[in-house]
């Protein structure tokens, strides 16, 4: 845009930021990746970042942490979560969250506040549903195995009783 007789360029940066993504079903164990180049033996902390505040998940400092005696965890994880002790000399500072929940999903943190270096700053995005799933899936409940569809004979569906099928199966089923 033009202020007065200069010239003003704007740039407007948009940047879309991609997480690590651990999915899990409900239940189950997820474990959260965080790794340093150097061995972690002093301080990590793991918060959920999707939260206001963010919520304490798991905080190791020289030996002392929430599973032996530490205060300050968010209660929702209290009992839940413990780090991999003998891998922490492999600047292994990934956690294990047992039996997830679905308020469990969101995006976490992994810092090492002593090192203050915003670089080392990890992200990973738990997502949590009642199924584990992967995407893409389709699933054809049918003894036969397909291996490809004709041209985009895939996005024709037709119904067949209570189930949908791509025309292509149609002999098939």
């Amino acid at each position: 845009f033009v202020l007065g007789s200069s010239v003003v360029s704007v740039l407007i940066l948009v940047m879309f930021i991609s997480f690590p993504c651990v999915n899990a079903a409900a239940g189950s164990d997820a474990i959260l990746n965080c790794k340093l180049p150097v061995n972690t033996h002093q301080i990590f902390d793991w918060k959920k970042t999707d939260t206001s505040p963010a919520q304490e998940v798991f905080l190791y400092e020289r030996g002392s942490h929430y599973n032996n005696g530490k205060s300050g965890q968010n209660e929702h994880f209290i009992k839940r979560v413990e780090f991999f002790e003998d891998q922490l000399q492999f600047g292994n500072a990934s956690i294990r969250i047992k039996n997830t929940k679905l308020t469990d999903s969101g995006i976490y943190s992994c810092e090492f506040p002593k090192l203050d270096l915003p670089e080392l700053k990890t992200y990973v995005k738990l997502v949590v549903g009642k199924y584990k799933t992967f995407a893409p899936m389709v699933i054809i409940f049918h003894s036969q195995l397909i291996n490809s569809f004709n041209n985009n004979d895939f996005l024709s569906h037709q119904r067949l009783g209570s189930n949908y099928f791509p025309s292509s199966l149609q002999g098939l089923i």
